[in-house]
C-alpha cells in the first residue's frame, strides 16, 4: 500500500509540476532558499495569525527577483518578458496572485552540488523555464524514479511474498 501511494503521488507531481535541477550555487537557488528562510523567521517572530500569506509566493518572488538581475544571462526576450510578469503580478491582489503562482519550492537533492527547483505556474512559465535553462538548468519530465528505501523495501517484499 506503502509503495503504491509512493507511485502514484510521483505520478501526480509529474503532471502537475515542473522540475529542473540547477547547480547548488546558482544564485537564483540561493535567493529562493535565503527568501525560504527570510519567510520562516518573519513566522517565528510574529507567531499565530501572522498574515504573510503563502512561503510559496516569497521564494517565487526570490527566484523572480534574481533572474531580473542576470539580463545579460538569460537574453533580452527573456528578460523583457520577465518584467512585464513581474509588473504584472505586482499589479494583482493576493488571491489573483495565488492563482498564477500555485507552487514554488527549492530542495536538496541527493547529489549535494544540485538543487531541485519545483514550480506549478498559471503564467509566465515558458519564460522563467526558458530563463533558468539559459543559466544551466536540466528540465525534468514524467514520473520521479523511486527513493533508495521505496527499492529496498521493494525488494525485500519480493523476497517475503515468494
Amino acid at each position: 500500500m506503502l509503495l503504491s501511494l509512493a507511485q502514484s503521488r510521483r505520478n501526480i507531481e509529474g503532471v502537475l509540476f515542473d522540475v529542473l535541477i540547477v547547480p547548488a550555487e546558482l544564485p537564483e537557488a540561493l535567493k529562493m532558499q535565503e527568501q525560504g528562510s527570510a519567510y520562516n523567521a518573519q513566522v517565528q517572530a510574529k507567531g499565530k495569525g501572522r498574515g504573510l500569506g503563502a512561503p510559496h509566493l516569497f521564494v517565487f518572488g526570490g527566484l523572480l527577483e534574481a533572474l531580473l538581475l542576470r539580463q545579460q544571462s538569460i537574453g533580452k526576450v527573456n528578460f523583457e518578458k520577465l518584467t512585464e510578469f513581474k509588473a504584472r503580478l505586482q499589479s494583482l491582489d493576493y488571491e489573483e496572485k495565488m492563482d498564477i503562482t500555485r507552487f514554488t519550492k527549492v530542495d536538496r537533492c541527493y547529489d549535494q552540488g544540485k538543487r531541485r527547483i519545483t514550480l506549478c505556474l498559471q503564467e509566465g512559465r515558458k519564460e522563467v523555464i526558458g530563463a533558468l535553462q539559459q543559466l544551466g538548468a536540466e528540465l525534468k519530465s514524467g514520473r520521479a524514479p523511486a527513493s533508495h528505501m521505496e527499492r529496498e523495501l521493494q525488494e525485500w517484499l519480493e523476497v517475503f511474498l515468494q
